[in-house]
């Protein structure tokens, strides 16, 4: 009689149990908030006291509103109760991907998250999730690329920069707590379909320059900047950017985001 029980109830186990673990990858829809922004930028290696030729870069560009960036979230999650998930999750962003030139007004950058969820059942086969999410992000923004016109290399830092695709870039961390909602319908025994959403809060936010290309040797060589030095110029409509009023960026990775995605039970 136990045997049969078990046999044609086999299909109603719950979607998920205690001590599972789980596997994520989906399509995300990450928060950028990129605004309709005129950009001005100039840096000028040197002064009139220097022995070298002197090279200034300058860019001048417009940028179009955007509300979100592609990424990939790639995660994995465990079952501290039938009902209770942890998770950590990675969500490089697509634009990451791209060549020096291509990020040129682009916002890029990864998302580590560290996640919380309750699971209810709506039916055999649905179930709803509420949750909070924790999140370091390090952002950039691409400004420009180019690269020394009066001479061989470009110096930064007194570093000598022998390279024509020199990426002048902005990095840009901070952290960021998310309360979040998902749907989840299951496909098969190990298999869920799964939809997220939820909307990120940003905090902690840090921002500086970064000047990075290639030395002689043709080893990379980053060179930190600041928004205050006296050599580099970033103007978003109209206002210059300094240490104090990094708010004025022209993005932030605070909103809503969307994720669809599919989940594989690994013990099931």
């Amino acid at each position: 009689m136990t045997f049969y029980s078990h046999l044609f109830f086999g299909q109603d186990e719950t979607m998920f149990q205690k001590g599972q673990f789980q596997i994520t990858v989906a399509f995300s829809l990450m928060p950028i908030k990129k605004t309709n922004s005129q950009v001005d930028f100039k840096y000028i290696d040197g002064d009139q006291n220097v022995t070298y030729l002197v090279d200034s870069i300058s860019a001048n560009y417009n940028l179009k509103k955007r509300y979100f960036a592609n990424a990939v979230t790639i995660g994995v999650g465990y079952f501290i109760t039938d009902n209770i998930r942890t998770s950590i999750n990675i969500k490089p962003y697509l634009n990451s991907f791209l060549s020096n030139k291509a990020k040129n007004g682009q916002v890029y950058g990864v998302q580590f998250d560290l996640g919380l969820d309750y699971f209810a059942s709506v039916s055999d086969d649905v179930s709803i999730s509420f949750g909070t999410t924790a999140s370091r992000i390090i952002g950039g923004f691409g400004i420009t690329s180019s690269g020394a016109k009066n001479k061989e290399y470009l110096v930064v830092n007194g570093n000598e920069l022998y390279d024509n695709d020199i990426g002048f870039h902005i990095i840009d961390n901070s952290w960021a707590f998310s309360p979040t909602i998902g749907l989840h319908y299951r496909a098969s025994s190990n298999i869920i379909l799964s939809a997220n959403s939820g909307f990120q809060m940003t905090f902690g936010r840090t921002s500086r320059m970064n000047f990075a290309g290639l030395q002689q040797d043709e080893t990379v060589k980053w060179n930190r900047k600041e928004y205050n030095n006296a050599d580099v110029s970033l103007m978003i409509d109209g206002t210059k950017i300094n240490n104090d009023n990094i708010n004025k960026l022209p993005y932030k990775f605070s909103g809503v985001f969307f994720e669809l995605g599919t989940i594989i039970n690994l013990n099931k």
